[in-house]
């Protein structure tokens, strides 16, 4: 989806990096509820890849 307008509040890695580790998830918190729930609902394409998310709650 496209959000022109939505404001990152927040980006970090779920885990510390491992060398031997092939995938790892990431925290992107919006400062918006309704652009979280776009993502959530659409997808997230980050460098012409799309990648579903889910609900995180720390």
């Amino acid at each position: 989806p496209f959000i022109p307008q939505a404001e990152i509040k927040y980006i970090g890695w779920l885990t510390r990096n491992a060398p031997t580790k092939a995938a790892s998830s990431i925290i992107i918190e919006f400062s918006k509820p309704e652009d979280a729930n776009k993502i959530i609902d659409e997808g997230l394409i980050w460098q012409g890849e799309v990648f579903q998310c889910e609900r995180y709650e720390r």
